[in-house]
């Protein structure tokens, strides 16, 4: 059985995907939609939440808003309908890609 996805595991991946977004911001609903495509939720999290229309991982995602999971890393701002990568976020992502 595949390893499920943990919320922190979303963190890296979000980030890049917030340094590539125009401006550094991205709505819940895009990031939700990076993150299923890189990370491609497998067994448990894709089953539908009880009632409702979307899955375990989609929960795990807004997650990332309601835990202030990403808010919580210094990287990134919550802002209304999404998130916003800031200056401390971004040097720190172009340090990670330039390899120091």
């Amino acid at each position: 059985m595949p390893a499920r996805i943990a919320e922190n595991d979303l963190i890296e991946p979000a980030l890049e995907c917030l340094y590539d977004a125009p401006n550094g911001f991205v709505s819940t609903t895009e990031l939700r939609d990076y993150l299923a495509q890189v990370m491609k939720p497998k067994g448990e999290d894709t089953e539908i939440l009880d009632g409702r229309n979307d899955m375990k991982f989609d929960q795990k995602v807004r997650n990332l808003k309601s835990h202030k999971t990403l808010a919580k890393t210094g990287f990134v701002d919550h802002v209304p309908k999404g998130f916003r990568l800031n200056a401390f976020g971004q040097k720190m992502v172009k340090k990670r890609r330039d390899g120091f």
